[in-house]
């Protein structure tokens, strides 16, 4: 282990993962938060960890075509565990707090108490082991019965932020040092980048921490570009391609949710030449607006949101003397 990884330890104490072992446990089907955040519960706990946790996700993760199958068990055997994100609304009108598991199309009734640990379910979604019970009396909300229950919620990502500990963990390195921290901290080896690279690395987490910054990135495939927003935070909705509706990105008039630019940080369209809009003049009106005000309106409901977004397109590119180029058609 190098000097410098010794002294993230020793700064960071339990903070610090190996991000290595995400690769090597086989956890690239989950948001690298939420494997690192694993790996810091399971590591060391006994002999033979590594097993344990690679069946722990074996036996609660579902891949999003398997929803079918999350159902049959909640019909025959009436209940299920299942690792995935957990996002309430409230129902005013019914006094119900109602979670959506967006990849799995399922609603539930969550229990106040669960909410009231968990409030960042409430706000962007937060993972976790969600325990669905299957109940004999149904819940009808907005005139559709809901008869599955949240009855446990172990989350997999910390329900605060403490600065202070990124604050004082600051002085123990210099500049230099820093900047490599970073770029290991998004799971990139800093060595493998000359200086310029790695603030331009870095200078994709803008959009993060800086609220209304919008950016374009276009480059060739297999640069990181995807890579980075879909594995450091859990407050970042990634488009890749395919229709997304007015619904899902400002508001749903039905359900009454707010879309992704409301609760998320950064929405980011991934091979923007390929999203399409199912009304082309009210999407890129409502873009266009938000973009210069940071606000939209959509039926009744007027937002105001400090979220950017990133357009990221490829391209071919081809060395010269001047550096990288796009290729000519």
């Amino acid at each position: 282990m190098s000097e410098l990884n010794n002294k993230v330890k020793r700064c960071f104490g339990d903070y610090a993962v190996d991000k290595r072992l995400t690769y090597e446990l086989e956890l690239a089907k989950l948001p690298r938060y939420v494997a690192e955040y694993l790996i810091s519960e399971f590591i060391g706990t006994s002999n033979g960890w590594e097993e344990k946790l690679r069946k722990f996700v074996r036996d609660h993760y579902y891949e999003p075509e398997e929803k079918e199958l999350v159902k049959h068990k909640l019909v025959t055997e009436g209940m299920i565990k299942l690792i995935d994100e957990l996002r309430v609304y409230v129902d005013i009108h019914t006094n119900s707090h109602i979670g959506v598991v967006q990849s799995m199309d399922l609603r539930a009734e969550v229990p106040v108490d669960i909410v009231e640990k968990n409030k960042a379910t409430l706000i962007t979604g937060m993972w976790g082991l969600i325990t669905l019970k299957r109940t004999e009396v149904s819940k009808e909300v907005s005139g559709e019965e809901i008869p599955v229950m949240v009855t446990d919620f172990k989350p997999f990502q910390a329900p605060d932020n403490d600065p202070k500990i990124l604050e004082e963990a600051r002085q123990c390195f210099t500049l230099d040092e820093w900047i490599e921290v970073l770029i290991n901290s998004i799971g990139l080896d800093p060595n493998v980048y000359n200086p310029r690279q790695r603030l331009l690395l870095l200078s994709r987490l803008i959009p993060l921490v800086e609220g209304n910054v919008n950016l374009a990135e276009f480059g060739p495939r297999q640069t990181g570009k995807t890579y980075l927003y879909r594995n450091v935070s859990n407050y970042v909705r990634i488009v890749s391609g395919g229709t997304i509706s007015p619904a899902t990105l400002f508001y749903n008039l039905r359900t009454r949710v707010p879309g992704e630019l409301a609760v998320k940080d950064t929405v980011v369209f991934d091979e923007i030449s390929k999203v399409r809009f199912p009304n082309p003049d009210e999407m890129i009106g409502k873009l266009k607006d938000y973009m210069e005000s940071g606000q939209y309106e959509r039926g009744d409901k007027r937002v105001t949101s400090d979220a950017s977004m990133v357009f990221m397109g490829n391209i071919a590119v081809e060395l010269s003397d001047a550096g990288y180029v796009p290729v000519e058609d």
